[in-house]
């Protein structure tokens, strides 16, 4: 079994960290260029692949795939998909194991052998662009447009235990939507019928327990090929197409007060393409299908998560991070009577260290269990010199 850090969103009430959202651009994929790629997390590292690109009036069909470490900042060409070559399949994982529906073919991913593994197909009508997402030990796939008809509203569930399918509520016929899950609920939404019909903006949130679909409140406006994905408590959306304007705004969805936010625009300029996005662990990340490659990160604002490094007069490196038995940090400038102090993600001091004027100290991890940690190193009059997070693995 693959490690797995549970991570429980909370304000974290630290003197000196910096709050509010913001884009950070990354590594740029290493693979061929694509739209209509598959993309989802398993722990803590990304999976981009398959989907297609065109040139010279020729569409080619990719089955490459390829994991992304934000520990590195870096791209590992992985074992190809082990089905046919598609442009429009869908993935989602459950704990350890990725999963991707491509038509009727259904095949599981282990990172840990990084191997394919044929499952039970998928029983409903073989389509393109449906949406997929897990809850608890489920995943879930459904819509899209079917080989029969310009859109599907059958919604199915996948039980790993049992390889099997089951049928579940249907909805709406839809494709070109959204759809992810927070907590033990699902959400999709946006979308058309059909080549030929109308856009929409709505919301729909599923409860596998009541096995019901409930309105909520609709997006800003109306859209296709809009990217969305969830980080912890929260939805995110944003950028597609009403059929007229090609969008790059971004929005969080909270379901607790069932309500939309604005949120800092996405930060590219190529607005005619269908991008794909994914959360690993407190961020999210966002693929731009275009001949740059580019790959970004959202860091969420204060509502839902917390900036790495705070802004100080005292730089601070820390290697390796995460960590698993020890880690150094250096610190620059002249260190006096400092303190090291690490809270939990409640908020809660767990461990104290005094630094006094070391320009480098070595934790060692003790009893520190799995898990995101925040760390602030104080001066004698408990003034907060630089504060972060920190990852035990």
């Amino acid at each position: 079994m693959g490690k797995a850090i549970l991570i429980v969103v909370a304000m974290i009430g630290m003197a000196g960290i910096t709050r509010g959202d913001s884009w950070t651009q990354l590594a740029n994929f290493s693979g061929q260029w694509r739209s209509s790629a598959v993309g989802f997390s398993i722990g803590n590292k990304g999976y981009l692949g398959l989907g297609n690109y065109h040139a010279n009036n020729q569409t080619t069909y990719l089955n490459d795939f390829w994991e992304y470490d934000p520990s590195t900042n870096s791209w590992t060409q992985m074992a190809d998909y082990a089905g046919s070559s598609t442009e429009s399949a869908t993935g989602f994982s459950i704990v350890d194991k990725g999963f991707i529906v491509n038509n009727n073919d259904f095949w599981e991913y282990d990172p840990s052998t990084n191997t394919w593994i044929q499952k039970a197909n998928f029983i409903g009508p073989a389509r393109s662009a449906p949406i997929g997402f897990s809850i608890g030990n489920k995943g879930f796939v459904g819509f899209g447009e079917s080989m029969s008809a310009d859109g599907s509203s059958d919604f199915w569930e996948y039980n790993p235990i049992s390889d099997s399918w089951t049928q579940k509520a249907s909805q709406f016929n839809r494709r070109d939507q959204i759809g992810f899950s927070i907590n033990s609920m699902g959400y999709v939404g946006l979308g058309k019928i059909s080549y030929c019909g109308m856009v929409y903006d709505d919301l729909f949130e599923y409860s596998p327990d009541s096995n019901l679909w409930i309105p909520r409140a609709n997006f800003v406006g109306q859209r296709r090929y809009a990217i969305g994905f969830s980080i912890g408590n929260k939805g995110y959306a944003g950028a597609g197409t009403d059929e007229t304007n090609w969008f790059k705004d971004f929005w969080e969805y909270n379901p607790t007060n069932n309500q939309w936010n604005q949120k800092s625009d996405l930060p590219y300029n190529n607005l005619h393409t269908m991008g794909i996005g994914f959360g690993i662990l407190d961020r999210g990340y966002v693929y731009i299908p275009d001949s740059s490659n580019a790959f970004w990160e959202y860091t969420p604002d204060a509502a839902t998560g917390i900036n790495e490094i705070a802004q100080t007069n005292m730089p601070t490196s820390l290697f390796p991070n995460p960590f698993t038995d020890k880690t150094t940090f250096t610190i620059a400038g002249n260190p006096q009577n400092t303190m090291l102090n690490i809270f939990n993600i409640q908020g809660q001091k767990v461990k104290s260290f005094y630094v006094g004027n070391a320009k480098e100290y070595v934790m060692n991890r003790d009893d520190l269990s799995e898990g995101i940690y925040f760390y602030e190193l104080i001066d004698s009059n408990s003034k907060p010199l630089v504060t972060g997070k920190i990852v035990v693995e």
